[in-house]
């Protein structure tokens, strides 16, 4: 059976020709969930959404606010009437466990010395590298069993571009053949991502990658995570040298 995997970003713009021609051409199709709560309910609306039971205003109405909005918009506009079988992720995260993430991400630490900074930093990095390979370990059973429960169908899962390290890593353990897809060339992330992923495999970061994680996460600031934003950034930040990388950030903790 065909696995194809499209690792995106979660902005609109990941909803591109060449995601609608892997989506025309694929029987079911796999989104994004955190939490474990929710998924029955959750596939029933999207199976719903596919079949023409529902509409998309419906799906905004009864689902709460999506921080990807344009990118959620875009999704239920293809998957709308399709007569595609959709699946959620069957993660292993609680809720508390999720609101946890979401704590973490909102990490700011001031008054203390760089090193303490950066140490408190990369162990926030590694609490969520853990909640990332949790996912993406249960995520690759849940895909085994489908592969092996639907053998003539083609599947197409959509995973943000920031698992792509783990989820591959997890693939292979399972022993699940897939091909992978990419919603731009090259794919932009974040560096934050990136470390999650080095930390989430047992690797271990050396403190360029911390500092440019913390500096590109301060200017990218409430700007979405787009592909041209992230390179705009990463253009400002090539020519920063370590020393300069360090002065930026003890100036962000003395503020």
């Amino acid at each position: 059976m065909p696995l194809a995997i499209y690792f995106s970003s979660h902005e609109g713009e990941a909803i591109s020709p060449s995601f609608d021609q892997l989506f025309a051409n694929t029987d079911v199709i796999v989104l994004e969930l955190a939490q474990k709560e929710g998924c029955e309910e959750l596939e029933r609306l999207y199976n719903e959404l596919s079949q023409g039971k529902k509409a998309p205003e419906d799906l905004r109405r009864i689902l709460p606010g999506s921080d990807f909005p344009d990118f959620e918009e875009k999704l239920y506009v293809a998957i709308y009437r399709s007569g595609k079988t959709v699946y959620v992720e069957h993660s292993p995260l609680r809720i508390d466990e999720v609101q946890r993430v979401y704590q973490l991400y909102g990490w700011r630490i001031s008054g203390v010395s760089l090193e303490e900074a950066l140490r408190e930093y990369k162990a926030v990095l590694q609490e969520l590298a853990n909640y990332q390979k949790r996912r993406d370990m249960a995520l690759a059973r849940q895909l085994r069993i489908l592969v092996k429960d639907r053998p003539d169908s083609s599947v197409l899962v959509i995973r943000g571009a920031g698992h792509e390290r783990t989820l591959k890593a997890s693939l292979a353990g399972a022993g699940v053949s897939f091909t992978s897809y990419h919603s731009h060339e090259p794919m932009l992330l974040l560096h934050e991502s990136v470390v999650k992923s080095k930390l989430a495999l047992g690797e271990e970061p050396v403190q360029m990658d911390l500092l440019k994680c913390i500096v590109e996460t301060a200017e990218l600031g409430s700007l979405p995570p787009t592909q041209a934003n992230i390179g705009a950034i990463r253009q400002r930040m090539r020519s920063l040298k370590e020393s300069e990388l360090q002065n930026r950030v003890r100036k962000m903790l003395e503020s």
